[in-house]
């Protein structure tokens, strides 16, 4: 098919957008950064305004390069949870709380110790309502502390409130609304509504990824250089849109999605469930297990602000790279624990913190540079390993999508880490891709999910394992494994009263 698609990712560190041809080609690439704020301990914000601002940019900067009646669709994905307040004009009111804030844990526990499991299935189809990082904590939160909760029009997430921002309509899908509508059913449920003092029409209907959410508006046709009317399509969550353009429903492939964040998931035939990891079915027979981690990209930028304070962002994870390739492969045996906010998959523990171990007199900023690729490729091996134990089915490969896919030493690292042969996706923005794939599912270009990605993803050269760093590695893996269940008393009494 001729013409164009568009894949649009709200990200956490960036707006990113990308011109596909119906081959997956990426033709065009344009990316804008976002501002993140921090008011208080714990309380990560964006201003939803400037997502709107750096939306415009990127999309006009695509269509000042290729003519818009050319686009044939739009596809959305976005950061999630998070959670935007319109007031009565439709308009933000204050910031937006992102999905790695955690003021929420006082909320979290209320609801784990007031609703029942049984309650909580019937419900949202899940028992996660202790978790303070999802919607359900969050917009208690909202209603006990925001001076403005009672004025608020309309709650959306940030991949919905774009929508509405391009086209006038408003919709969710029902991995976005996770924890809010039931799984099953898309719908809200009253009673559950009543204790977060929500009303149902303050909410948005729930469809599929794959559905039409509208037309481009005039307005935004003016402001973004898309053509009036163009399809926008409904989209799911970022991680999920990277999980799509990695493969993932296909049984026995892993995919990492090396961002800001990794989430790490694998393709299994039926729905399963497990300890610290959740199924996911986006519909057209696409089944995974995924384990969304706190850590990933972000710990390489703090190791790059806390240990080298004379290099800029322009060279950061050149030089990062180039001081941590001079380590043999586990680090002396420095091991890093990359729980510098906590962590979510596999162990969902809001006061765990960071941690070296091992340290002896001979190490230098060179070894702790490692011990942090290192540490990340641990955790992802952890829940990888639970994805593979839970459903009986072992990885054969691993897919990295996003930033982190670009890196051939950290790659290695994965690859030796796991023993297994990891294949680099070609794209930059695999968010984007995995939009544009829905959209063109949407559309009815392509069958179902794999048939897109047959035709739209395109793999890099493949990295294999050394089998000679087998041993190492399986050592270093398991004294990374102990060390939390060893700590974990040690970060949930920080004050040190009562018995150790």
């Amino acid at each position: 098919m001729s013409g164009h698609l568009i894949g649009l990712d709200l990200g956490t560190s960036f707006v990113k957008a990308s011109l596909y041809d119906f081959e997956g080609h990426e033709l065009v690439v344009e990316r804008e950064p976002l501002s993140i704020i921090y008011p208080a301990p714990g309380w990560v914000e964006q201003n939803p305004l400037e997502w709107w601002l750096a939306i415009q940019k990127v999309l006009r900067l695509i269509n000042q390069q290729i003519d818009p009646k050319t686009v044939q669709a739009v596809g959305l994905c976005a950061q999630c949870p998070g959670h935007v307040l319109l007031g009565r004009d439709n308009k933000p009111i204050g910031n937006a709380i992102i999905w790695c804030d955690k003021r929420a844990v006082n909320e979290a526990g209320w609801l784990k110790e007031q609703i029942t499991p049984e309650e909580s299935s019937t419900w949202v189809g899940s028992n996660q309502l202790g978790d303070p990082y999802c919607s359900p904590a969050r917009l208690l939160w909202l209603k006990n502390h925001h001076g403005s909760f009672n004025q608020v029009e309309y709650f959306l997430q940030p991949k919905d409130y774009i929508g509405f921002m391009l086209t006038g309509k408003m919709a969710t899908d029902i991995h976005t609304s996770f924890l809010l509508a039931h799984p099953v059913t898309s719908k809200y449920h009253p009673t559950f509504l009543e204790i977060l003092g929500l009303q149902a029409d303050q909410l948005p209907p729930v469809l599929a990824p794959t559905d039409l959410l509208g037309g481009i508006s005039e307005l935004a046709a003016e402001l973004t250089g898309l053509s009036e009317s163009t399809p926008v399509f409904v989209g799911t969550i970022d991680a999920y849109c990277d999980t799509l353009a990695g493969g993932a429903f296909i049984p026995g492939q892993a995919v990492d999605v090396s961002g800001t964040s990794e989430i790490v998931s694998l393709g299994v035939k039926n729905r399963v469930e497990g300890q610290g990891v959740f199924s996911v079915n986006l519909g057209n027979n696409v089944n995974f297990l995924c384990g969304p981690m706190q850590a990933g990209g972000s710990v390489l930028n703090w190791l790059a602000n806390s240990l080298y304070p004379e290099i800029n962002q322009k060279n950061a994870f050149a030089i990062l790279e180039s001081e941590a390739c001079q380590v043999d492969a586990g680090t002396d045996g420095l091991i890093f624990l990359p729980y510098l906010q906590g962590e979510r998959a596999p162990i969902w523990d809001s006061q765990v913190r960071g941690a070296f171990l091992g340290i002896n007199e001979s190490h230098t900023r060179h070894n702790f540079s490692r011990a942090v690729y290192e540490g990340v490729g641990f955790a992802i091996h952890h829940v990888l390993e639970i994805c593979e134990n839970v459903s009986g089915c072992k990885a054969d490969r691993m897919i990295i999508c996003g930033g982190g896919a670009r890196s051939q030493f950290w790659n290695t690292i994965k690859a030796n880490i796991l023993q297994k042969t990891i294949y680099p996706l070609r794209v930059v923005n695999s968010g984007c891709l995995g939009a544009a794939m829905i959209s063109a599912v949407g559309m009815n270009v392509y069958s179902n999910f794999s048939d897109a990605w047959k035709r739209m993803s395109n793999l890099g050269e493949p990295i294999l394992p050394d089998p000679c760093l087998a041993n190492l590695y399986d050592e270093s893996y398991r004294i990374y494994r102990r060390a939390y269940p060893g700590l974990q008393i040690v970060f949930a009494n920080p004050s040190g009263k009562g018995s150790l």
